[in-house]
């Protein structure tokens, strides 16, 4: 079972491709656009974002075009069954007692009473519980696996010096930002709005608009 654990990789100058990975087929000019951008720089790899998404479907895409043109090996990307399991079985006996609690709440003739008030103020911590364990799961929890990940492919290649790209949710693109620079990881990205333009570190949100499809 693997550990997870994030350390700065020594002796290695990283730099990431990192790109918001699209929900919707990726205009075919904006696809070539990419294309030519990337098959120009020395990648290593290619890693994806695979949450909820079949690897079938995915060939199947324009993203999945894209990848098959790039001259390198890729990968596809989430967290480990058994390190998301404990957590989601964890929100979802919380989410049952809120279940069972909201049935009973429903159920009192006199829901302003002393009993009804404490009952409805434990409904609010525990679905408060829930969504900050959904969100520490989604926003925090998965990004830090994916990056455990990538560490692990760069670990394997000899080269002191690595390109990669990496196609990230949007919903934790900035998390995925500020990990890598965490990471000594330079942050490179693709400018949707003209043909490309490159930020050594990607500092601020206005920066950050620029790489999205």
């Amino acid at each position: 079972m693997e550990v997870l654990e994030l350390k700065i990789l020594k002796n290695k100058k990283i730099s990431a491709y990192l790109i918001e990975k699209p929900i919707r087929a990726i205009n075919m000019s904006k696809l070539q656009c990419l294309v030519n951008f990337l098959t120009e720089k020395d990648i290593k790899f290619i890693s994806i974002d695979m949450e909820n998404e079949n690897l079938k479907d995915f060939k199947k895409s324009t993203l999945g075009m894209l990848v098959e043109k790039l001259d390198a090996p890729y990968y596809s990307l989430d967290i480990p069954e058994y390190a998301k399991g404990y957590l989601l079985n964890e929100i979802l006996e919380k989410e049952e007692q809120v279940d069972e609690l909201l049935t009973e709440y429903s159920l009192m003739k006199n829901q302003e009473c002393f009993k009804g008030q404490n009952l409805k103020c434990w409904i609010e911590v525990l679905e408060d519980e829930v969504r900050q364990k959904r969100e520490f799961y989604a926003l925090k929890l998965r990004p830090q696996w994916i990056t455990k990940k990538i560490l692990d492919i760069i670990k394997s290649i000899k080269p002191k010096e690595i390109s990669f790209v990496h196609f990230a949710k949007k919903d934790i693109f900035l998390e995925m930002v500020s990990l890598f620079k965490e990471l000594n990881i330079e942050v490179i990205a693709f400018n949707k709005k003209e043909n490309v333009v490159a930020f050594n570190i990607i500092t601020n949100q206005e920066e950050i608009e620029q790489w999205k499809f």
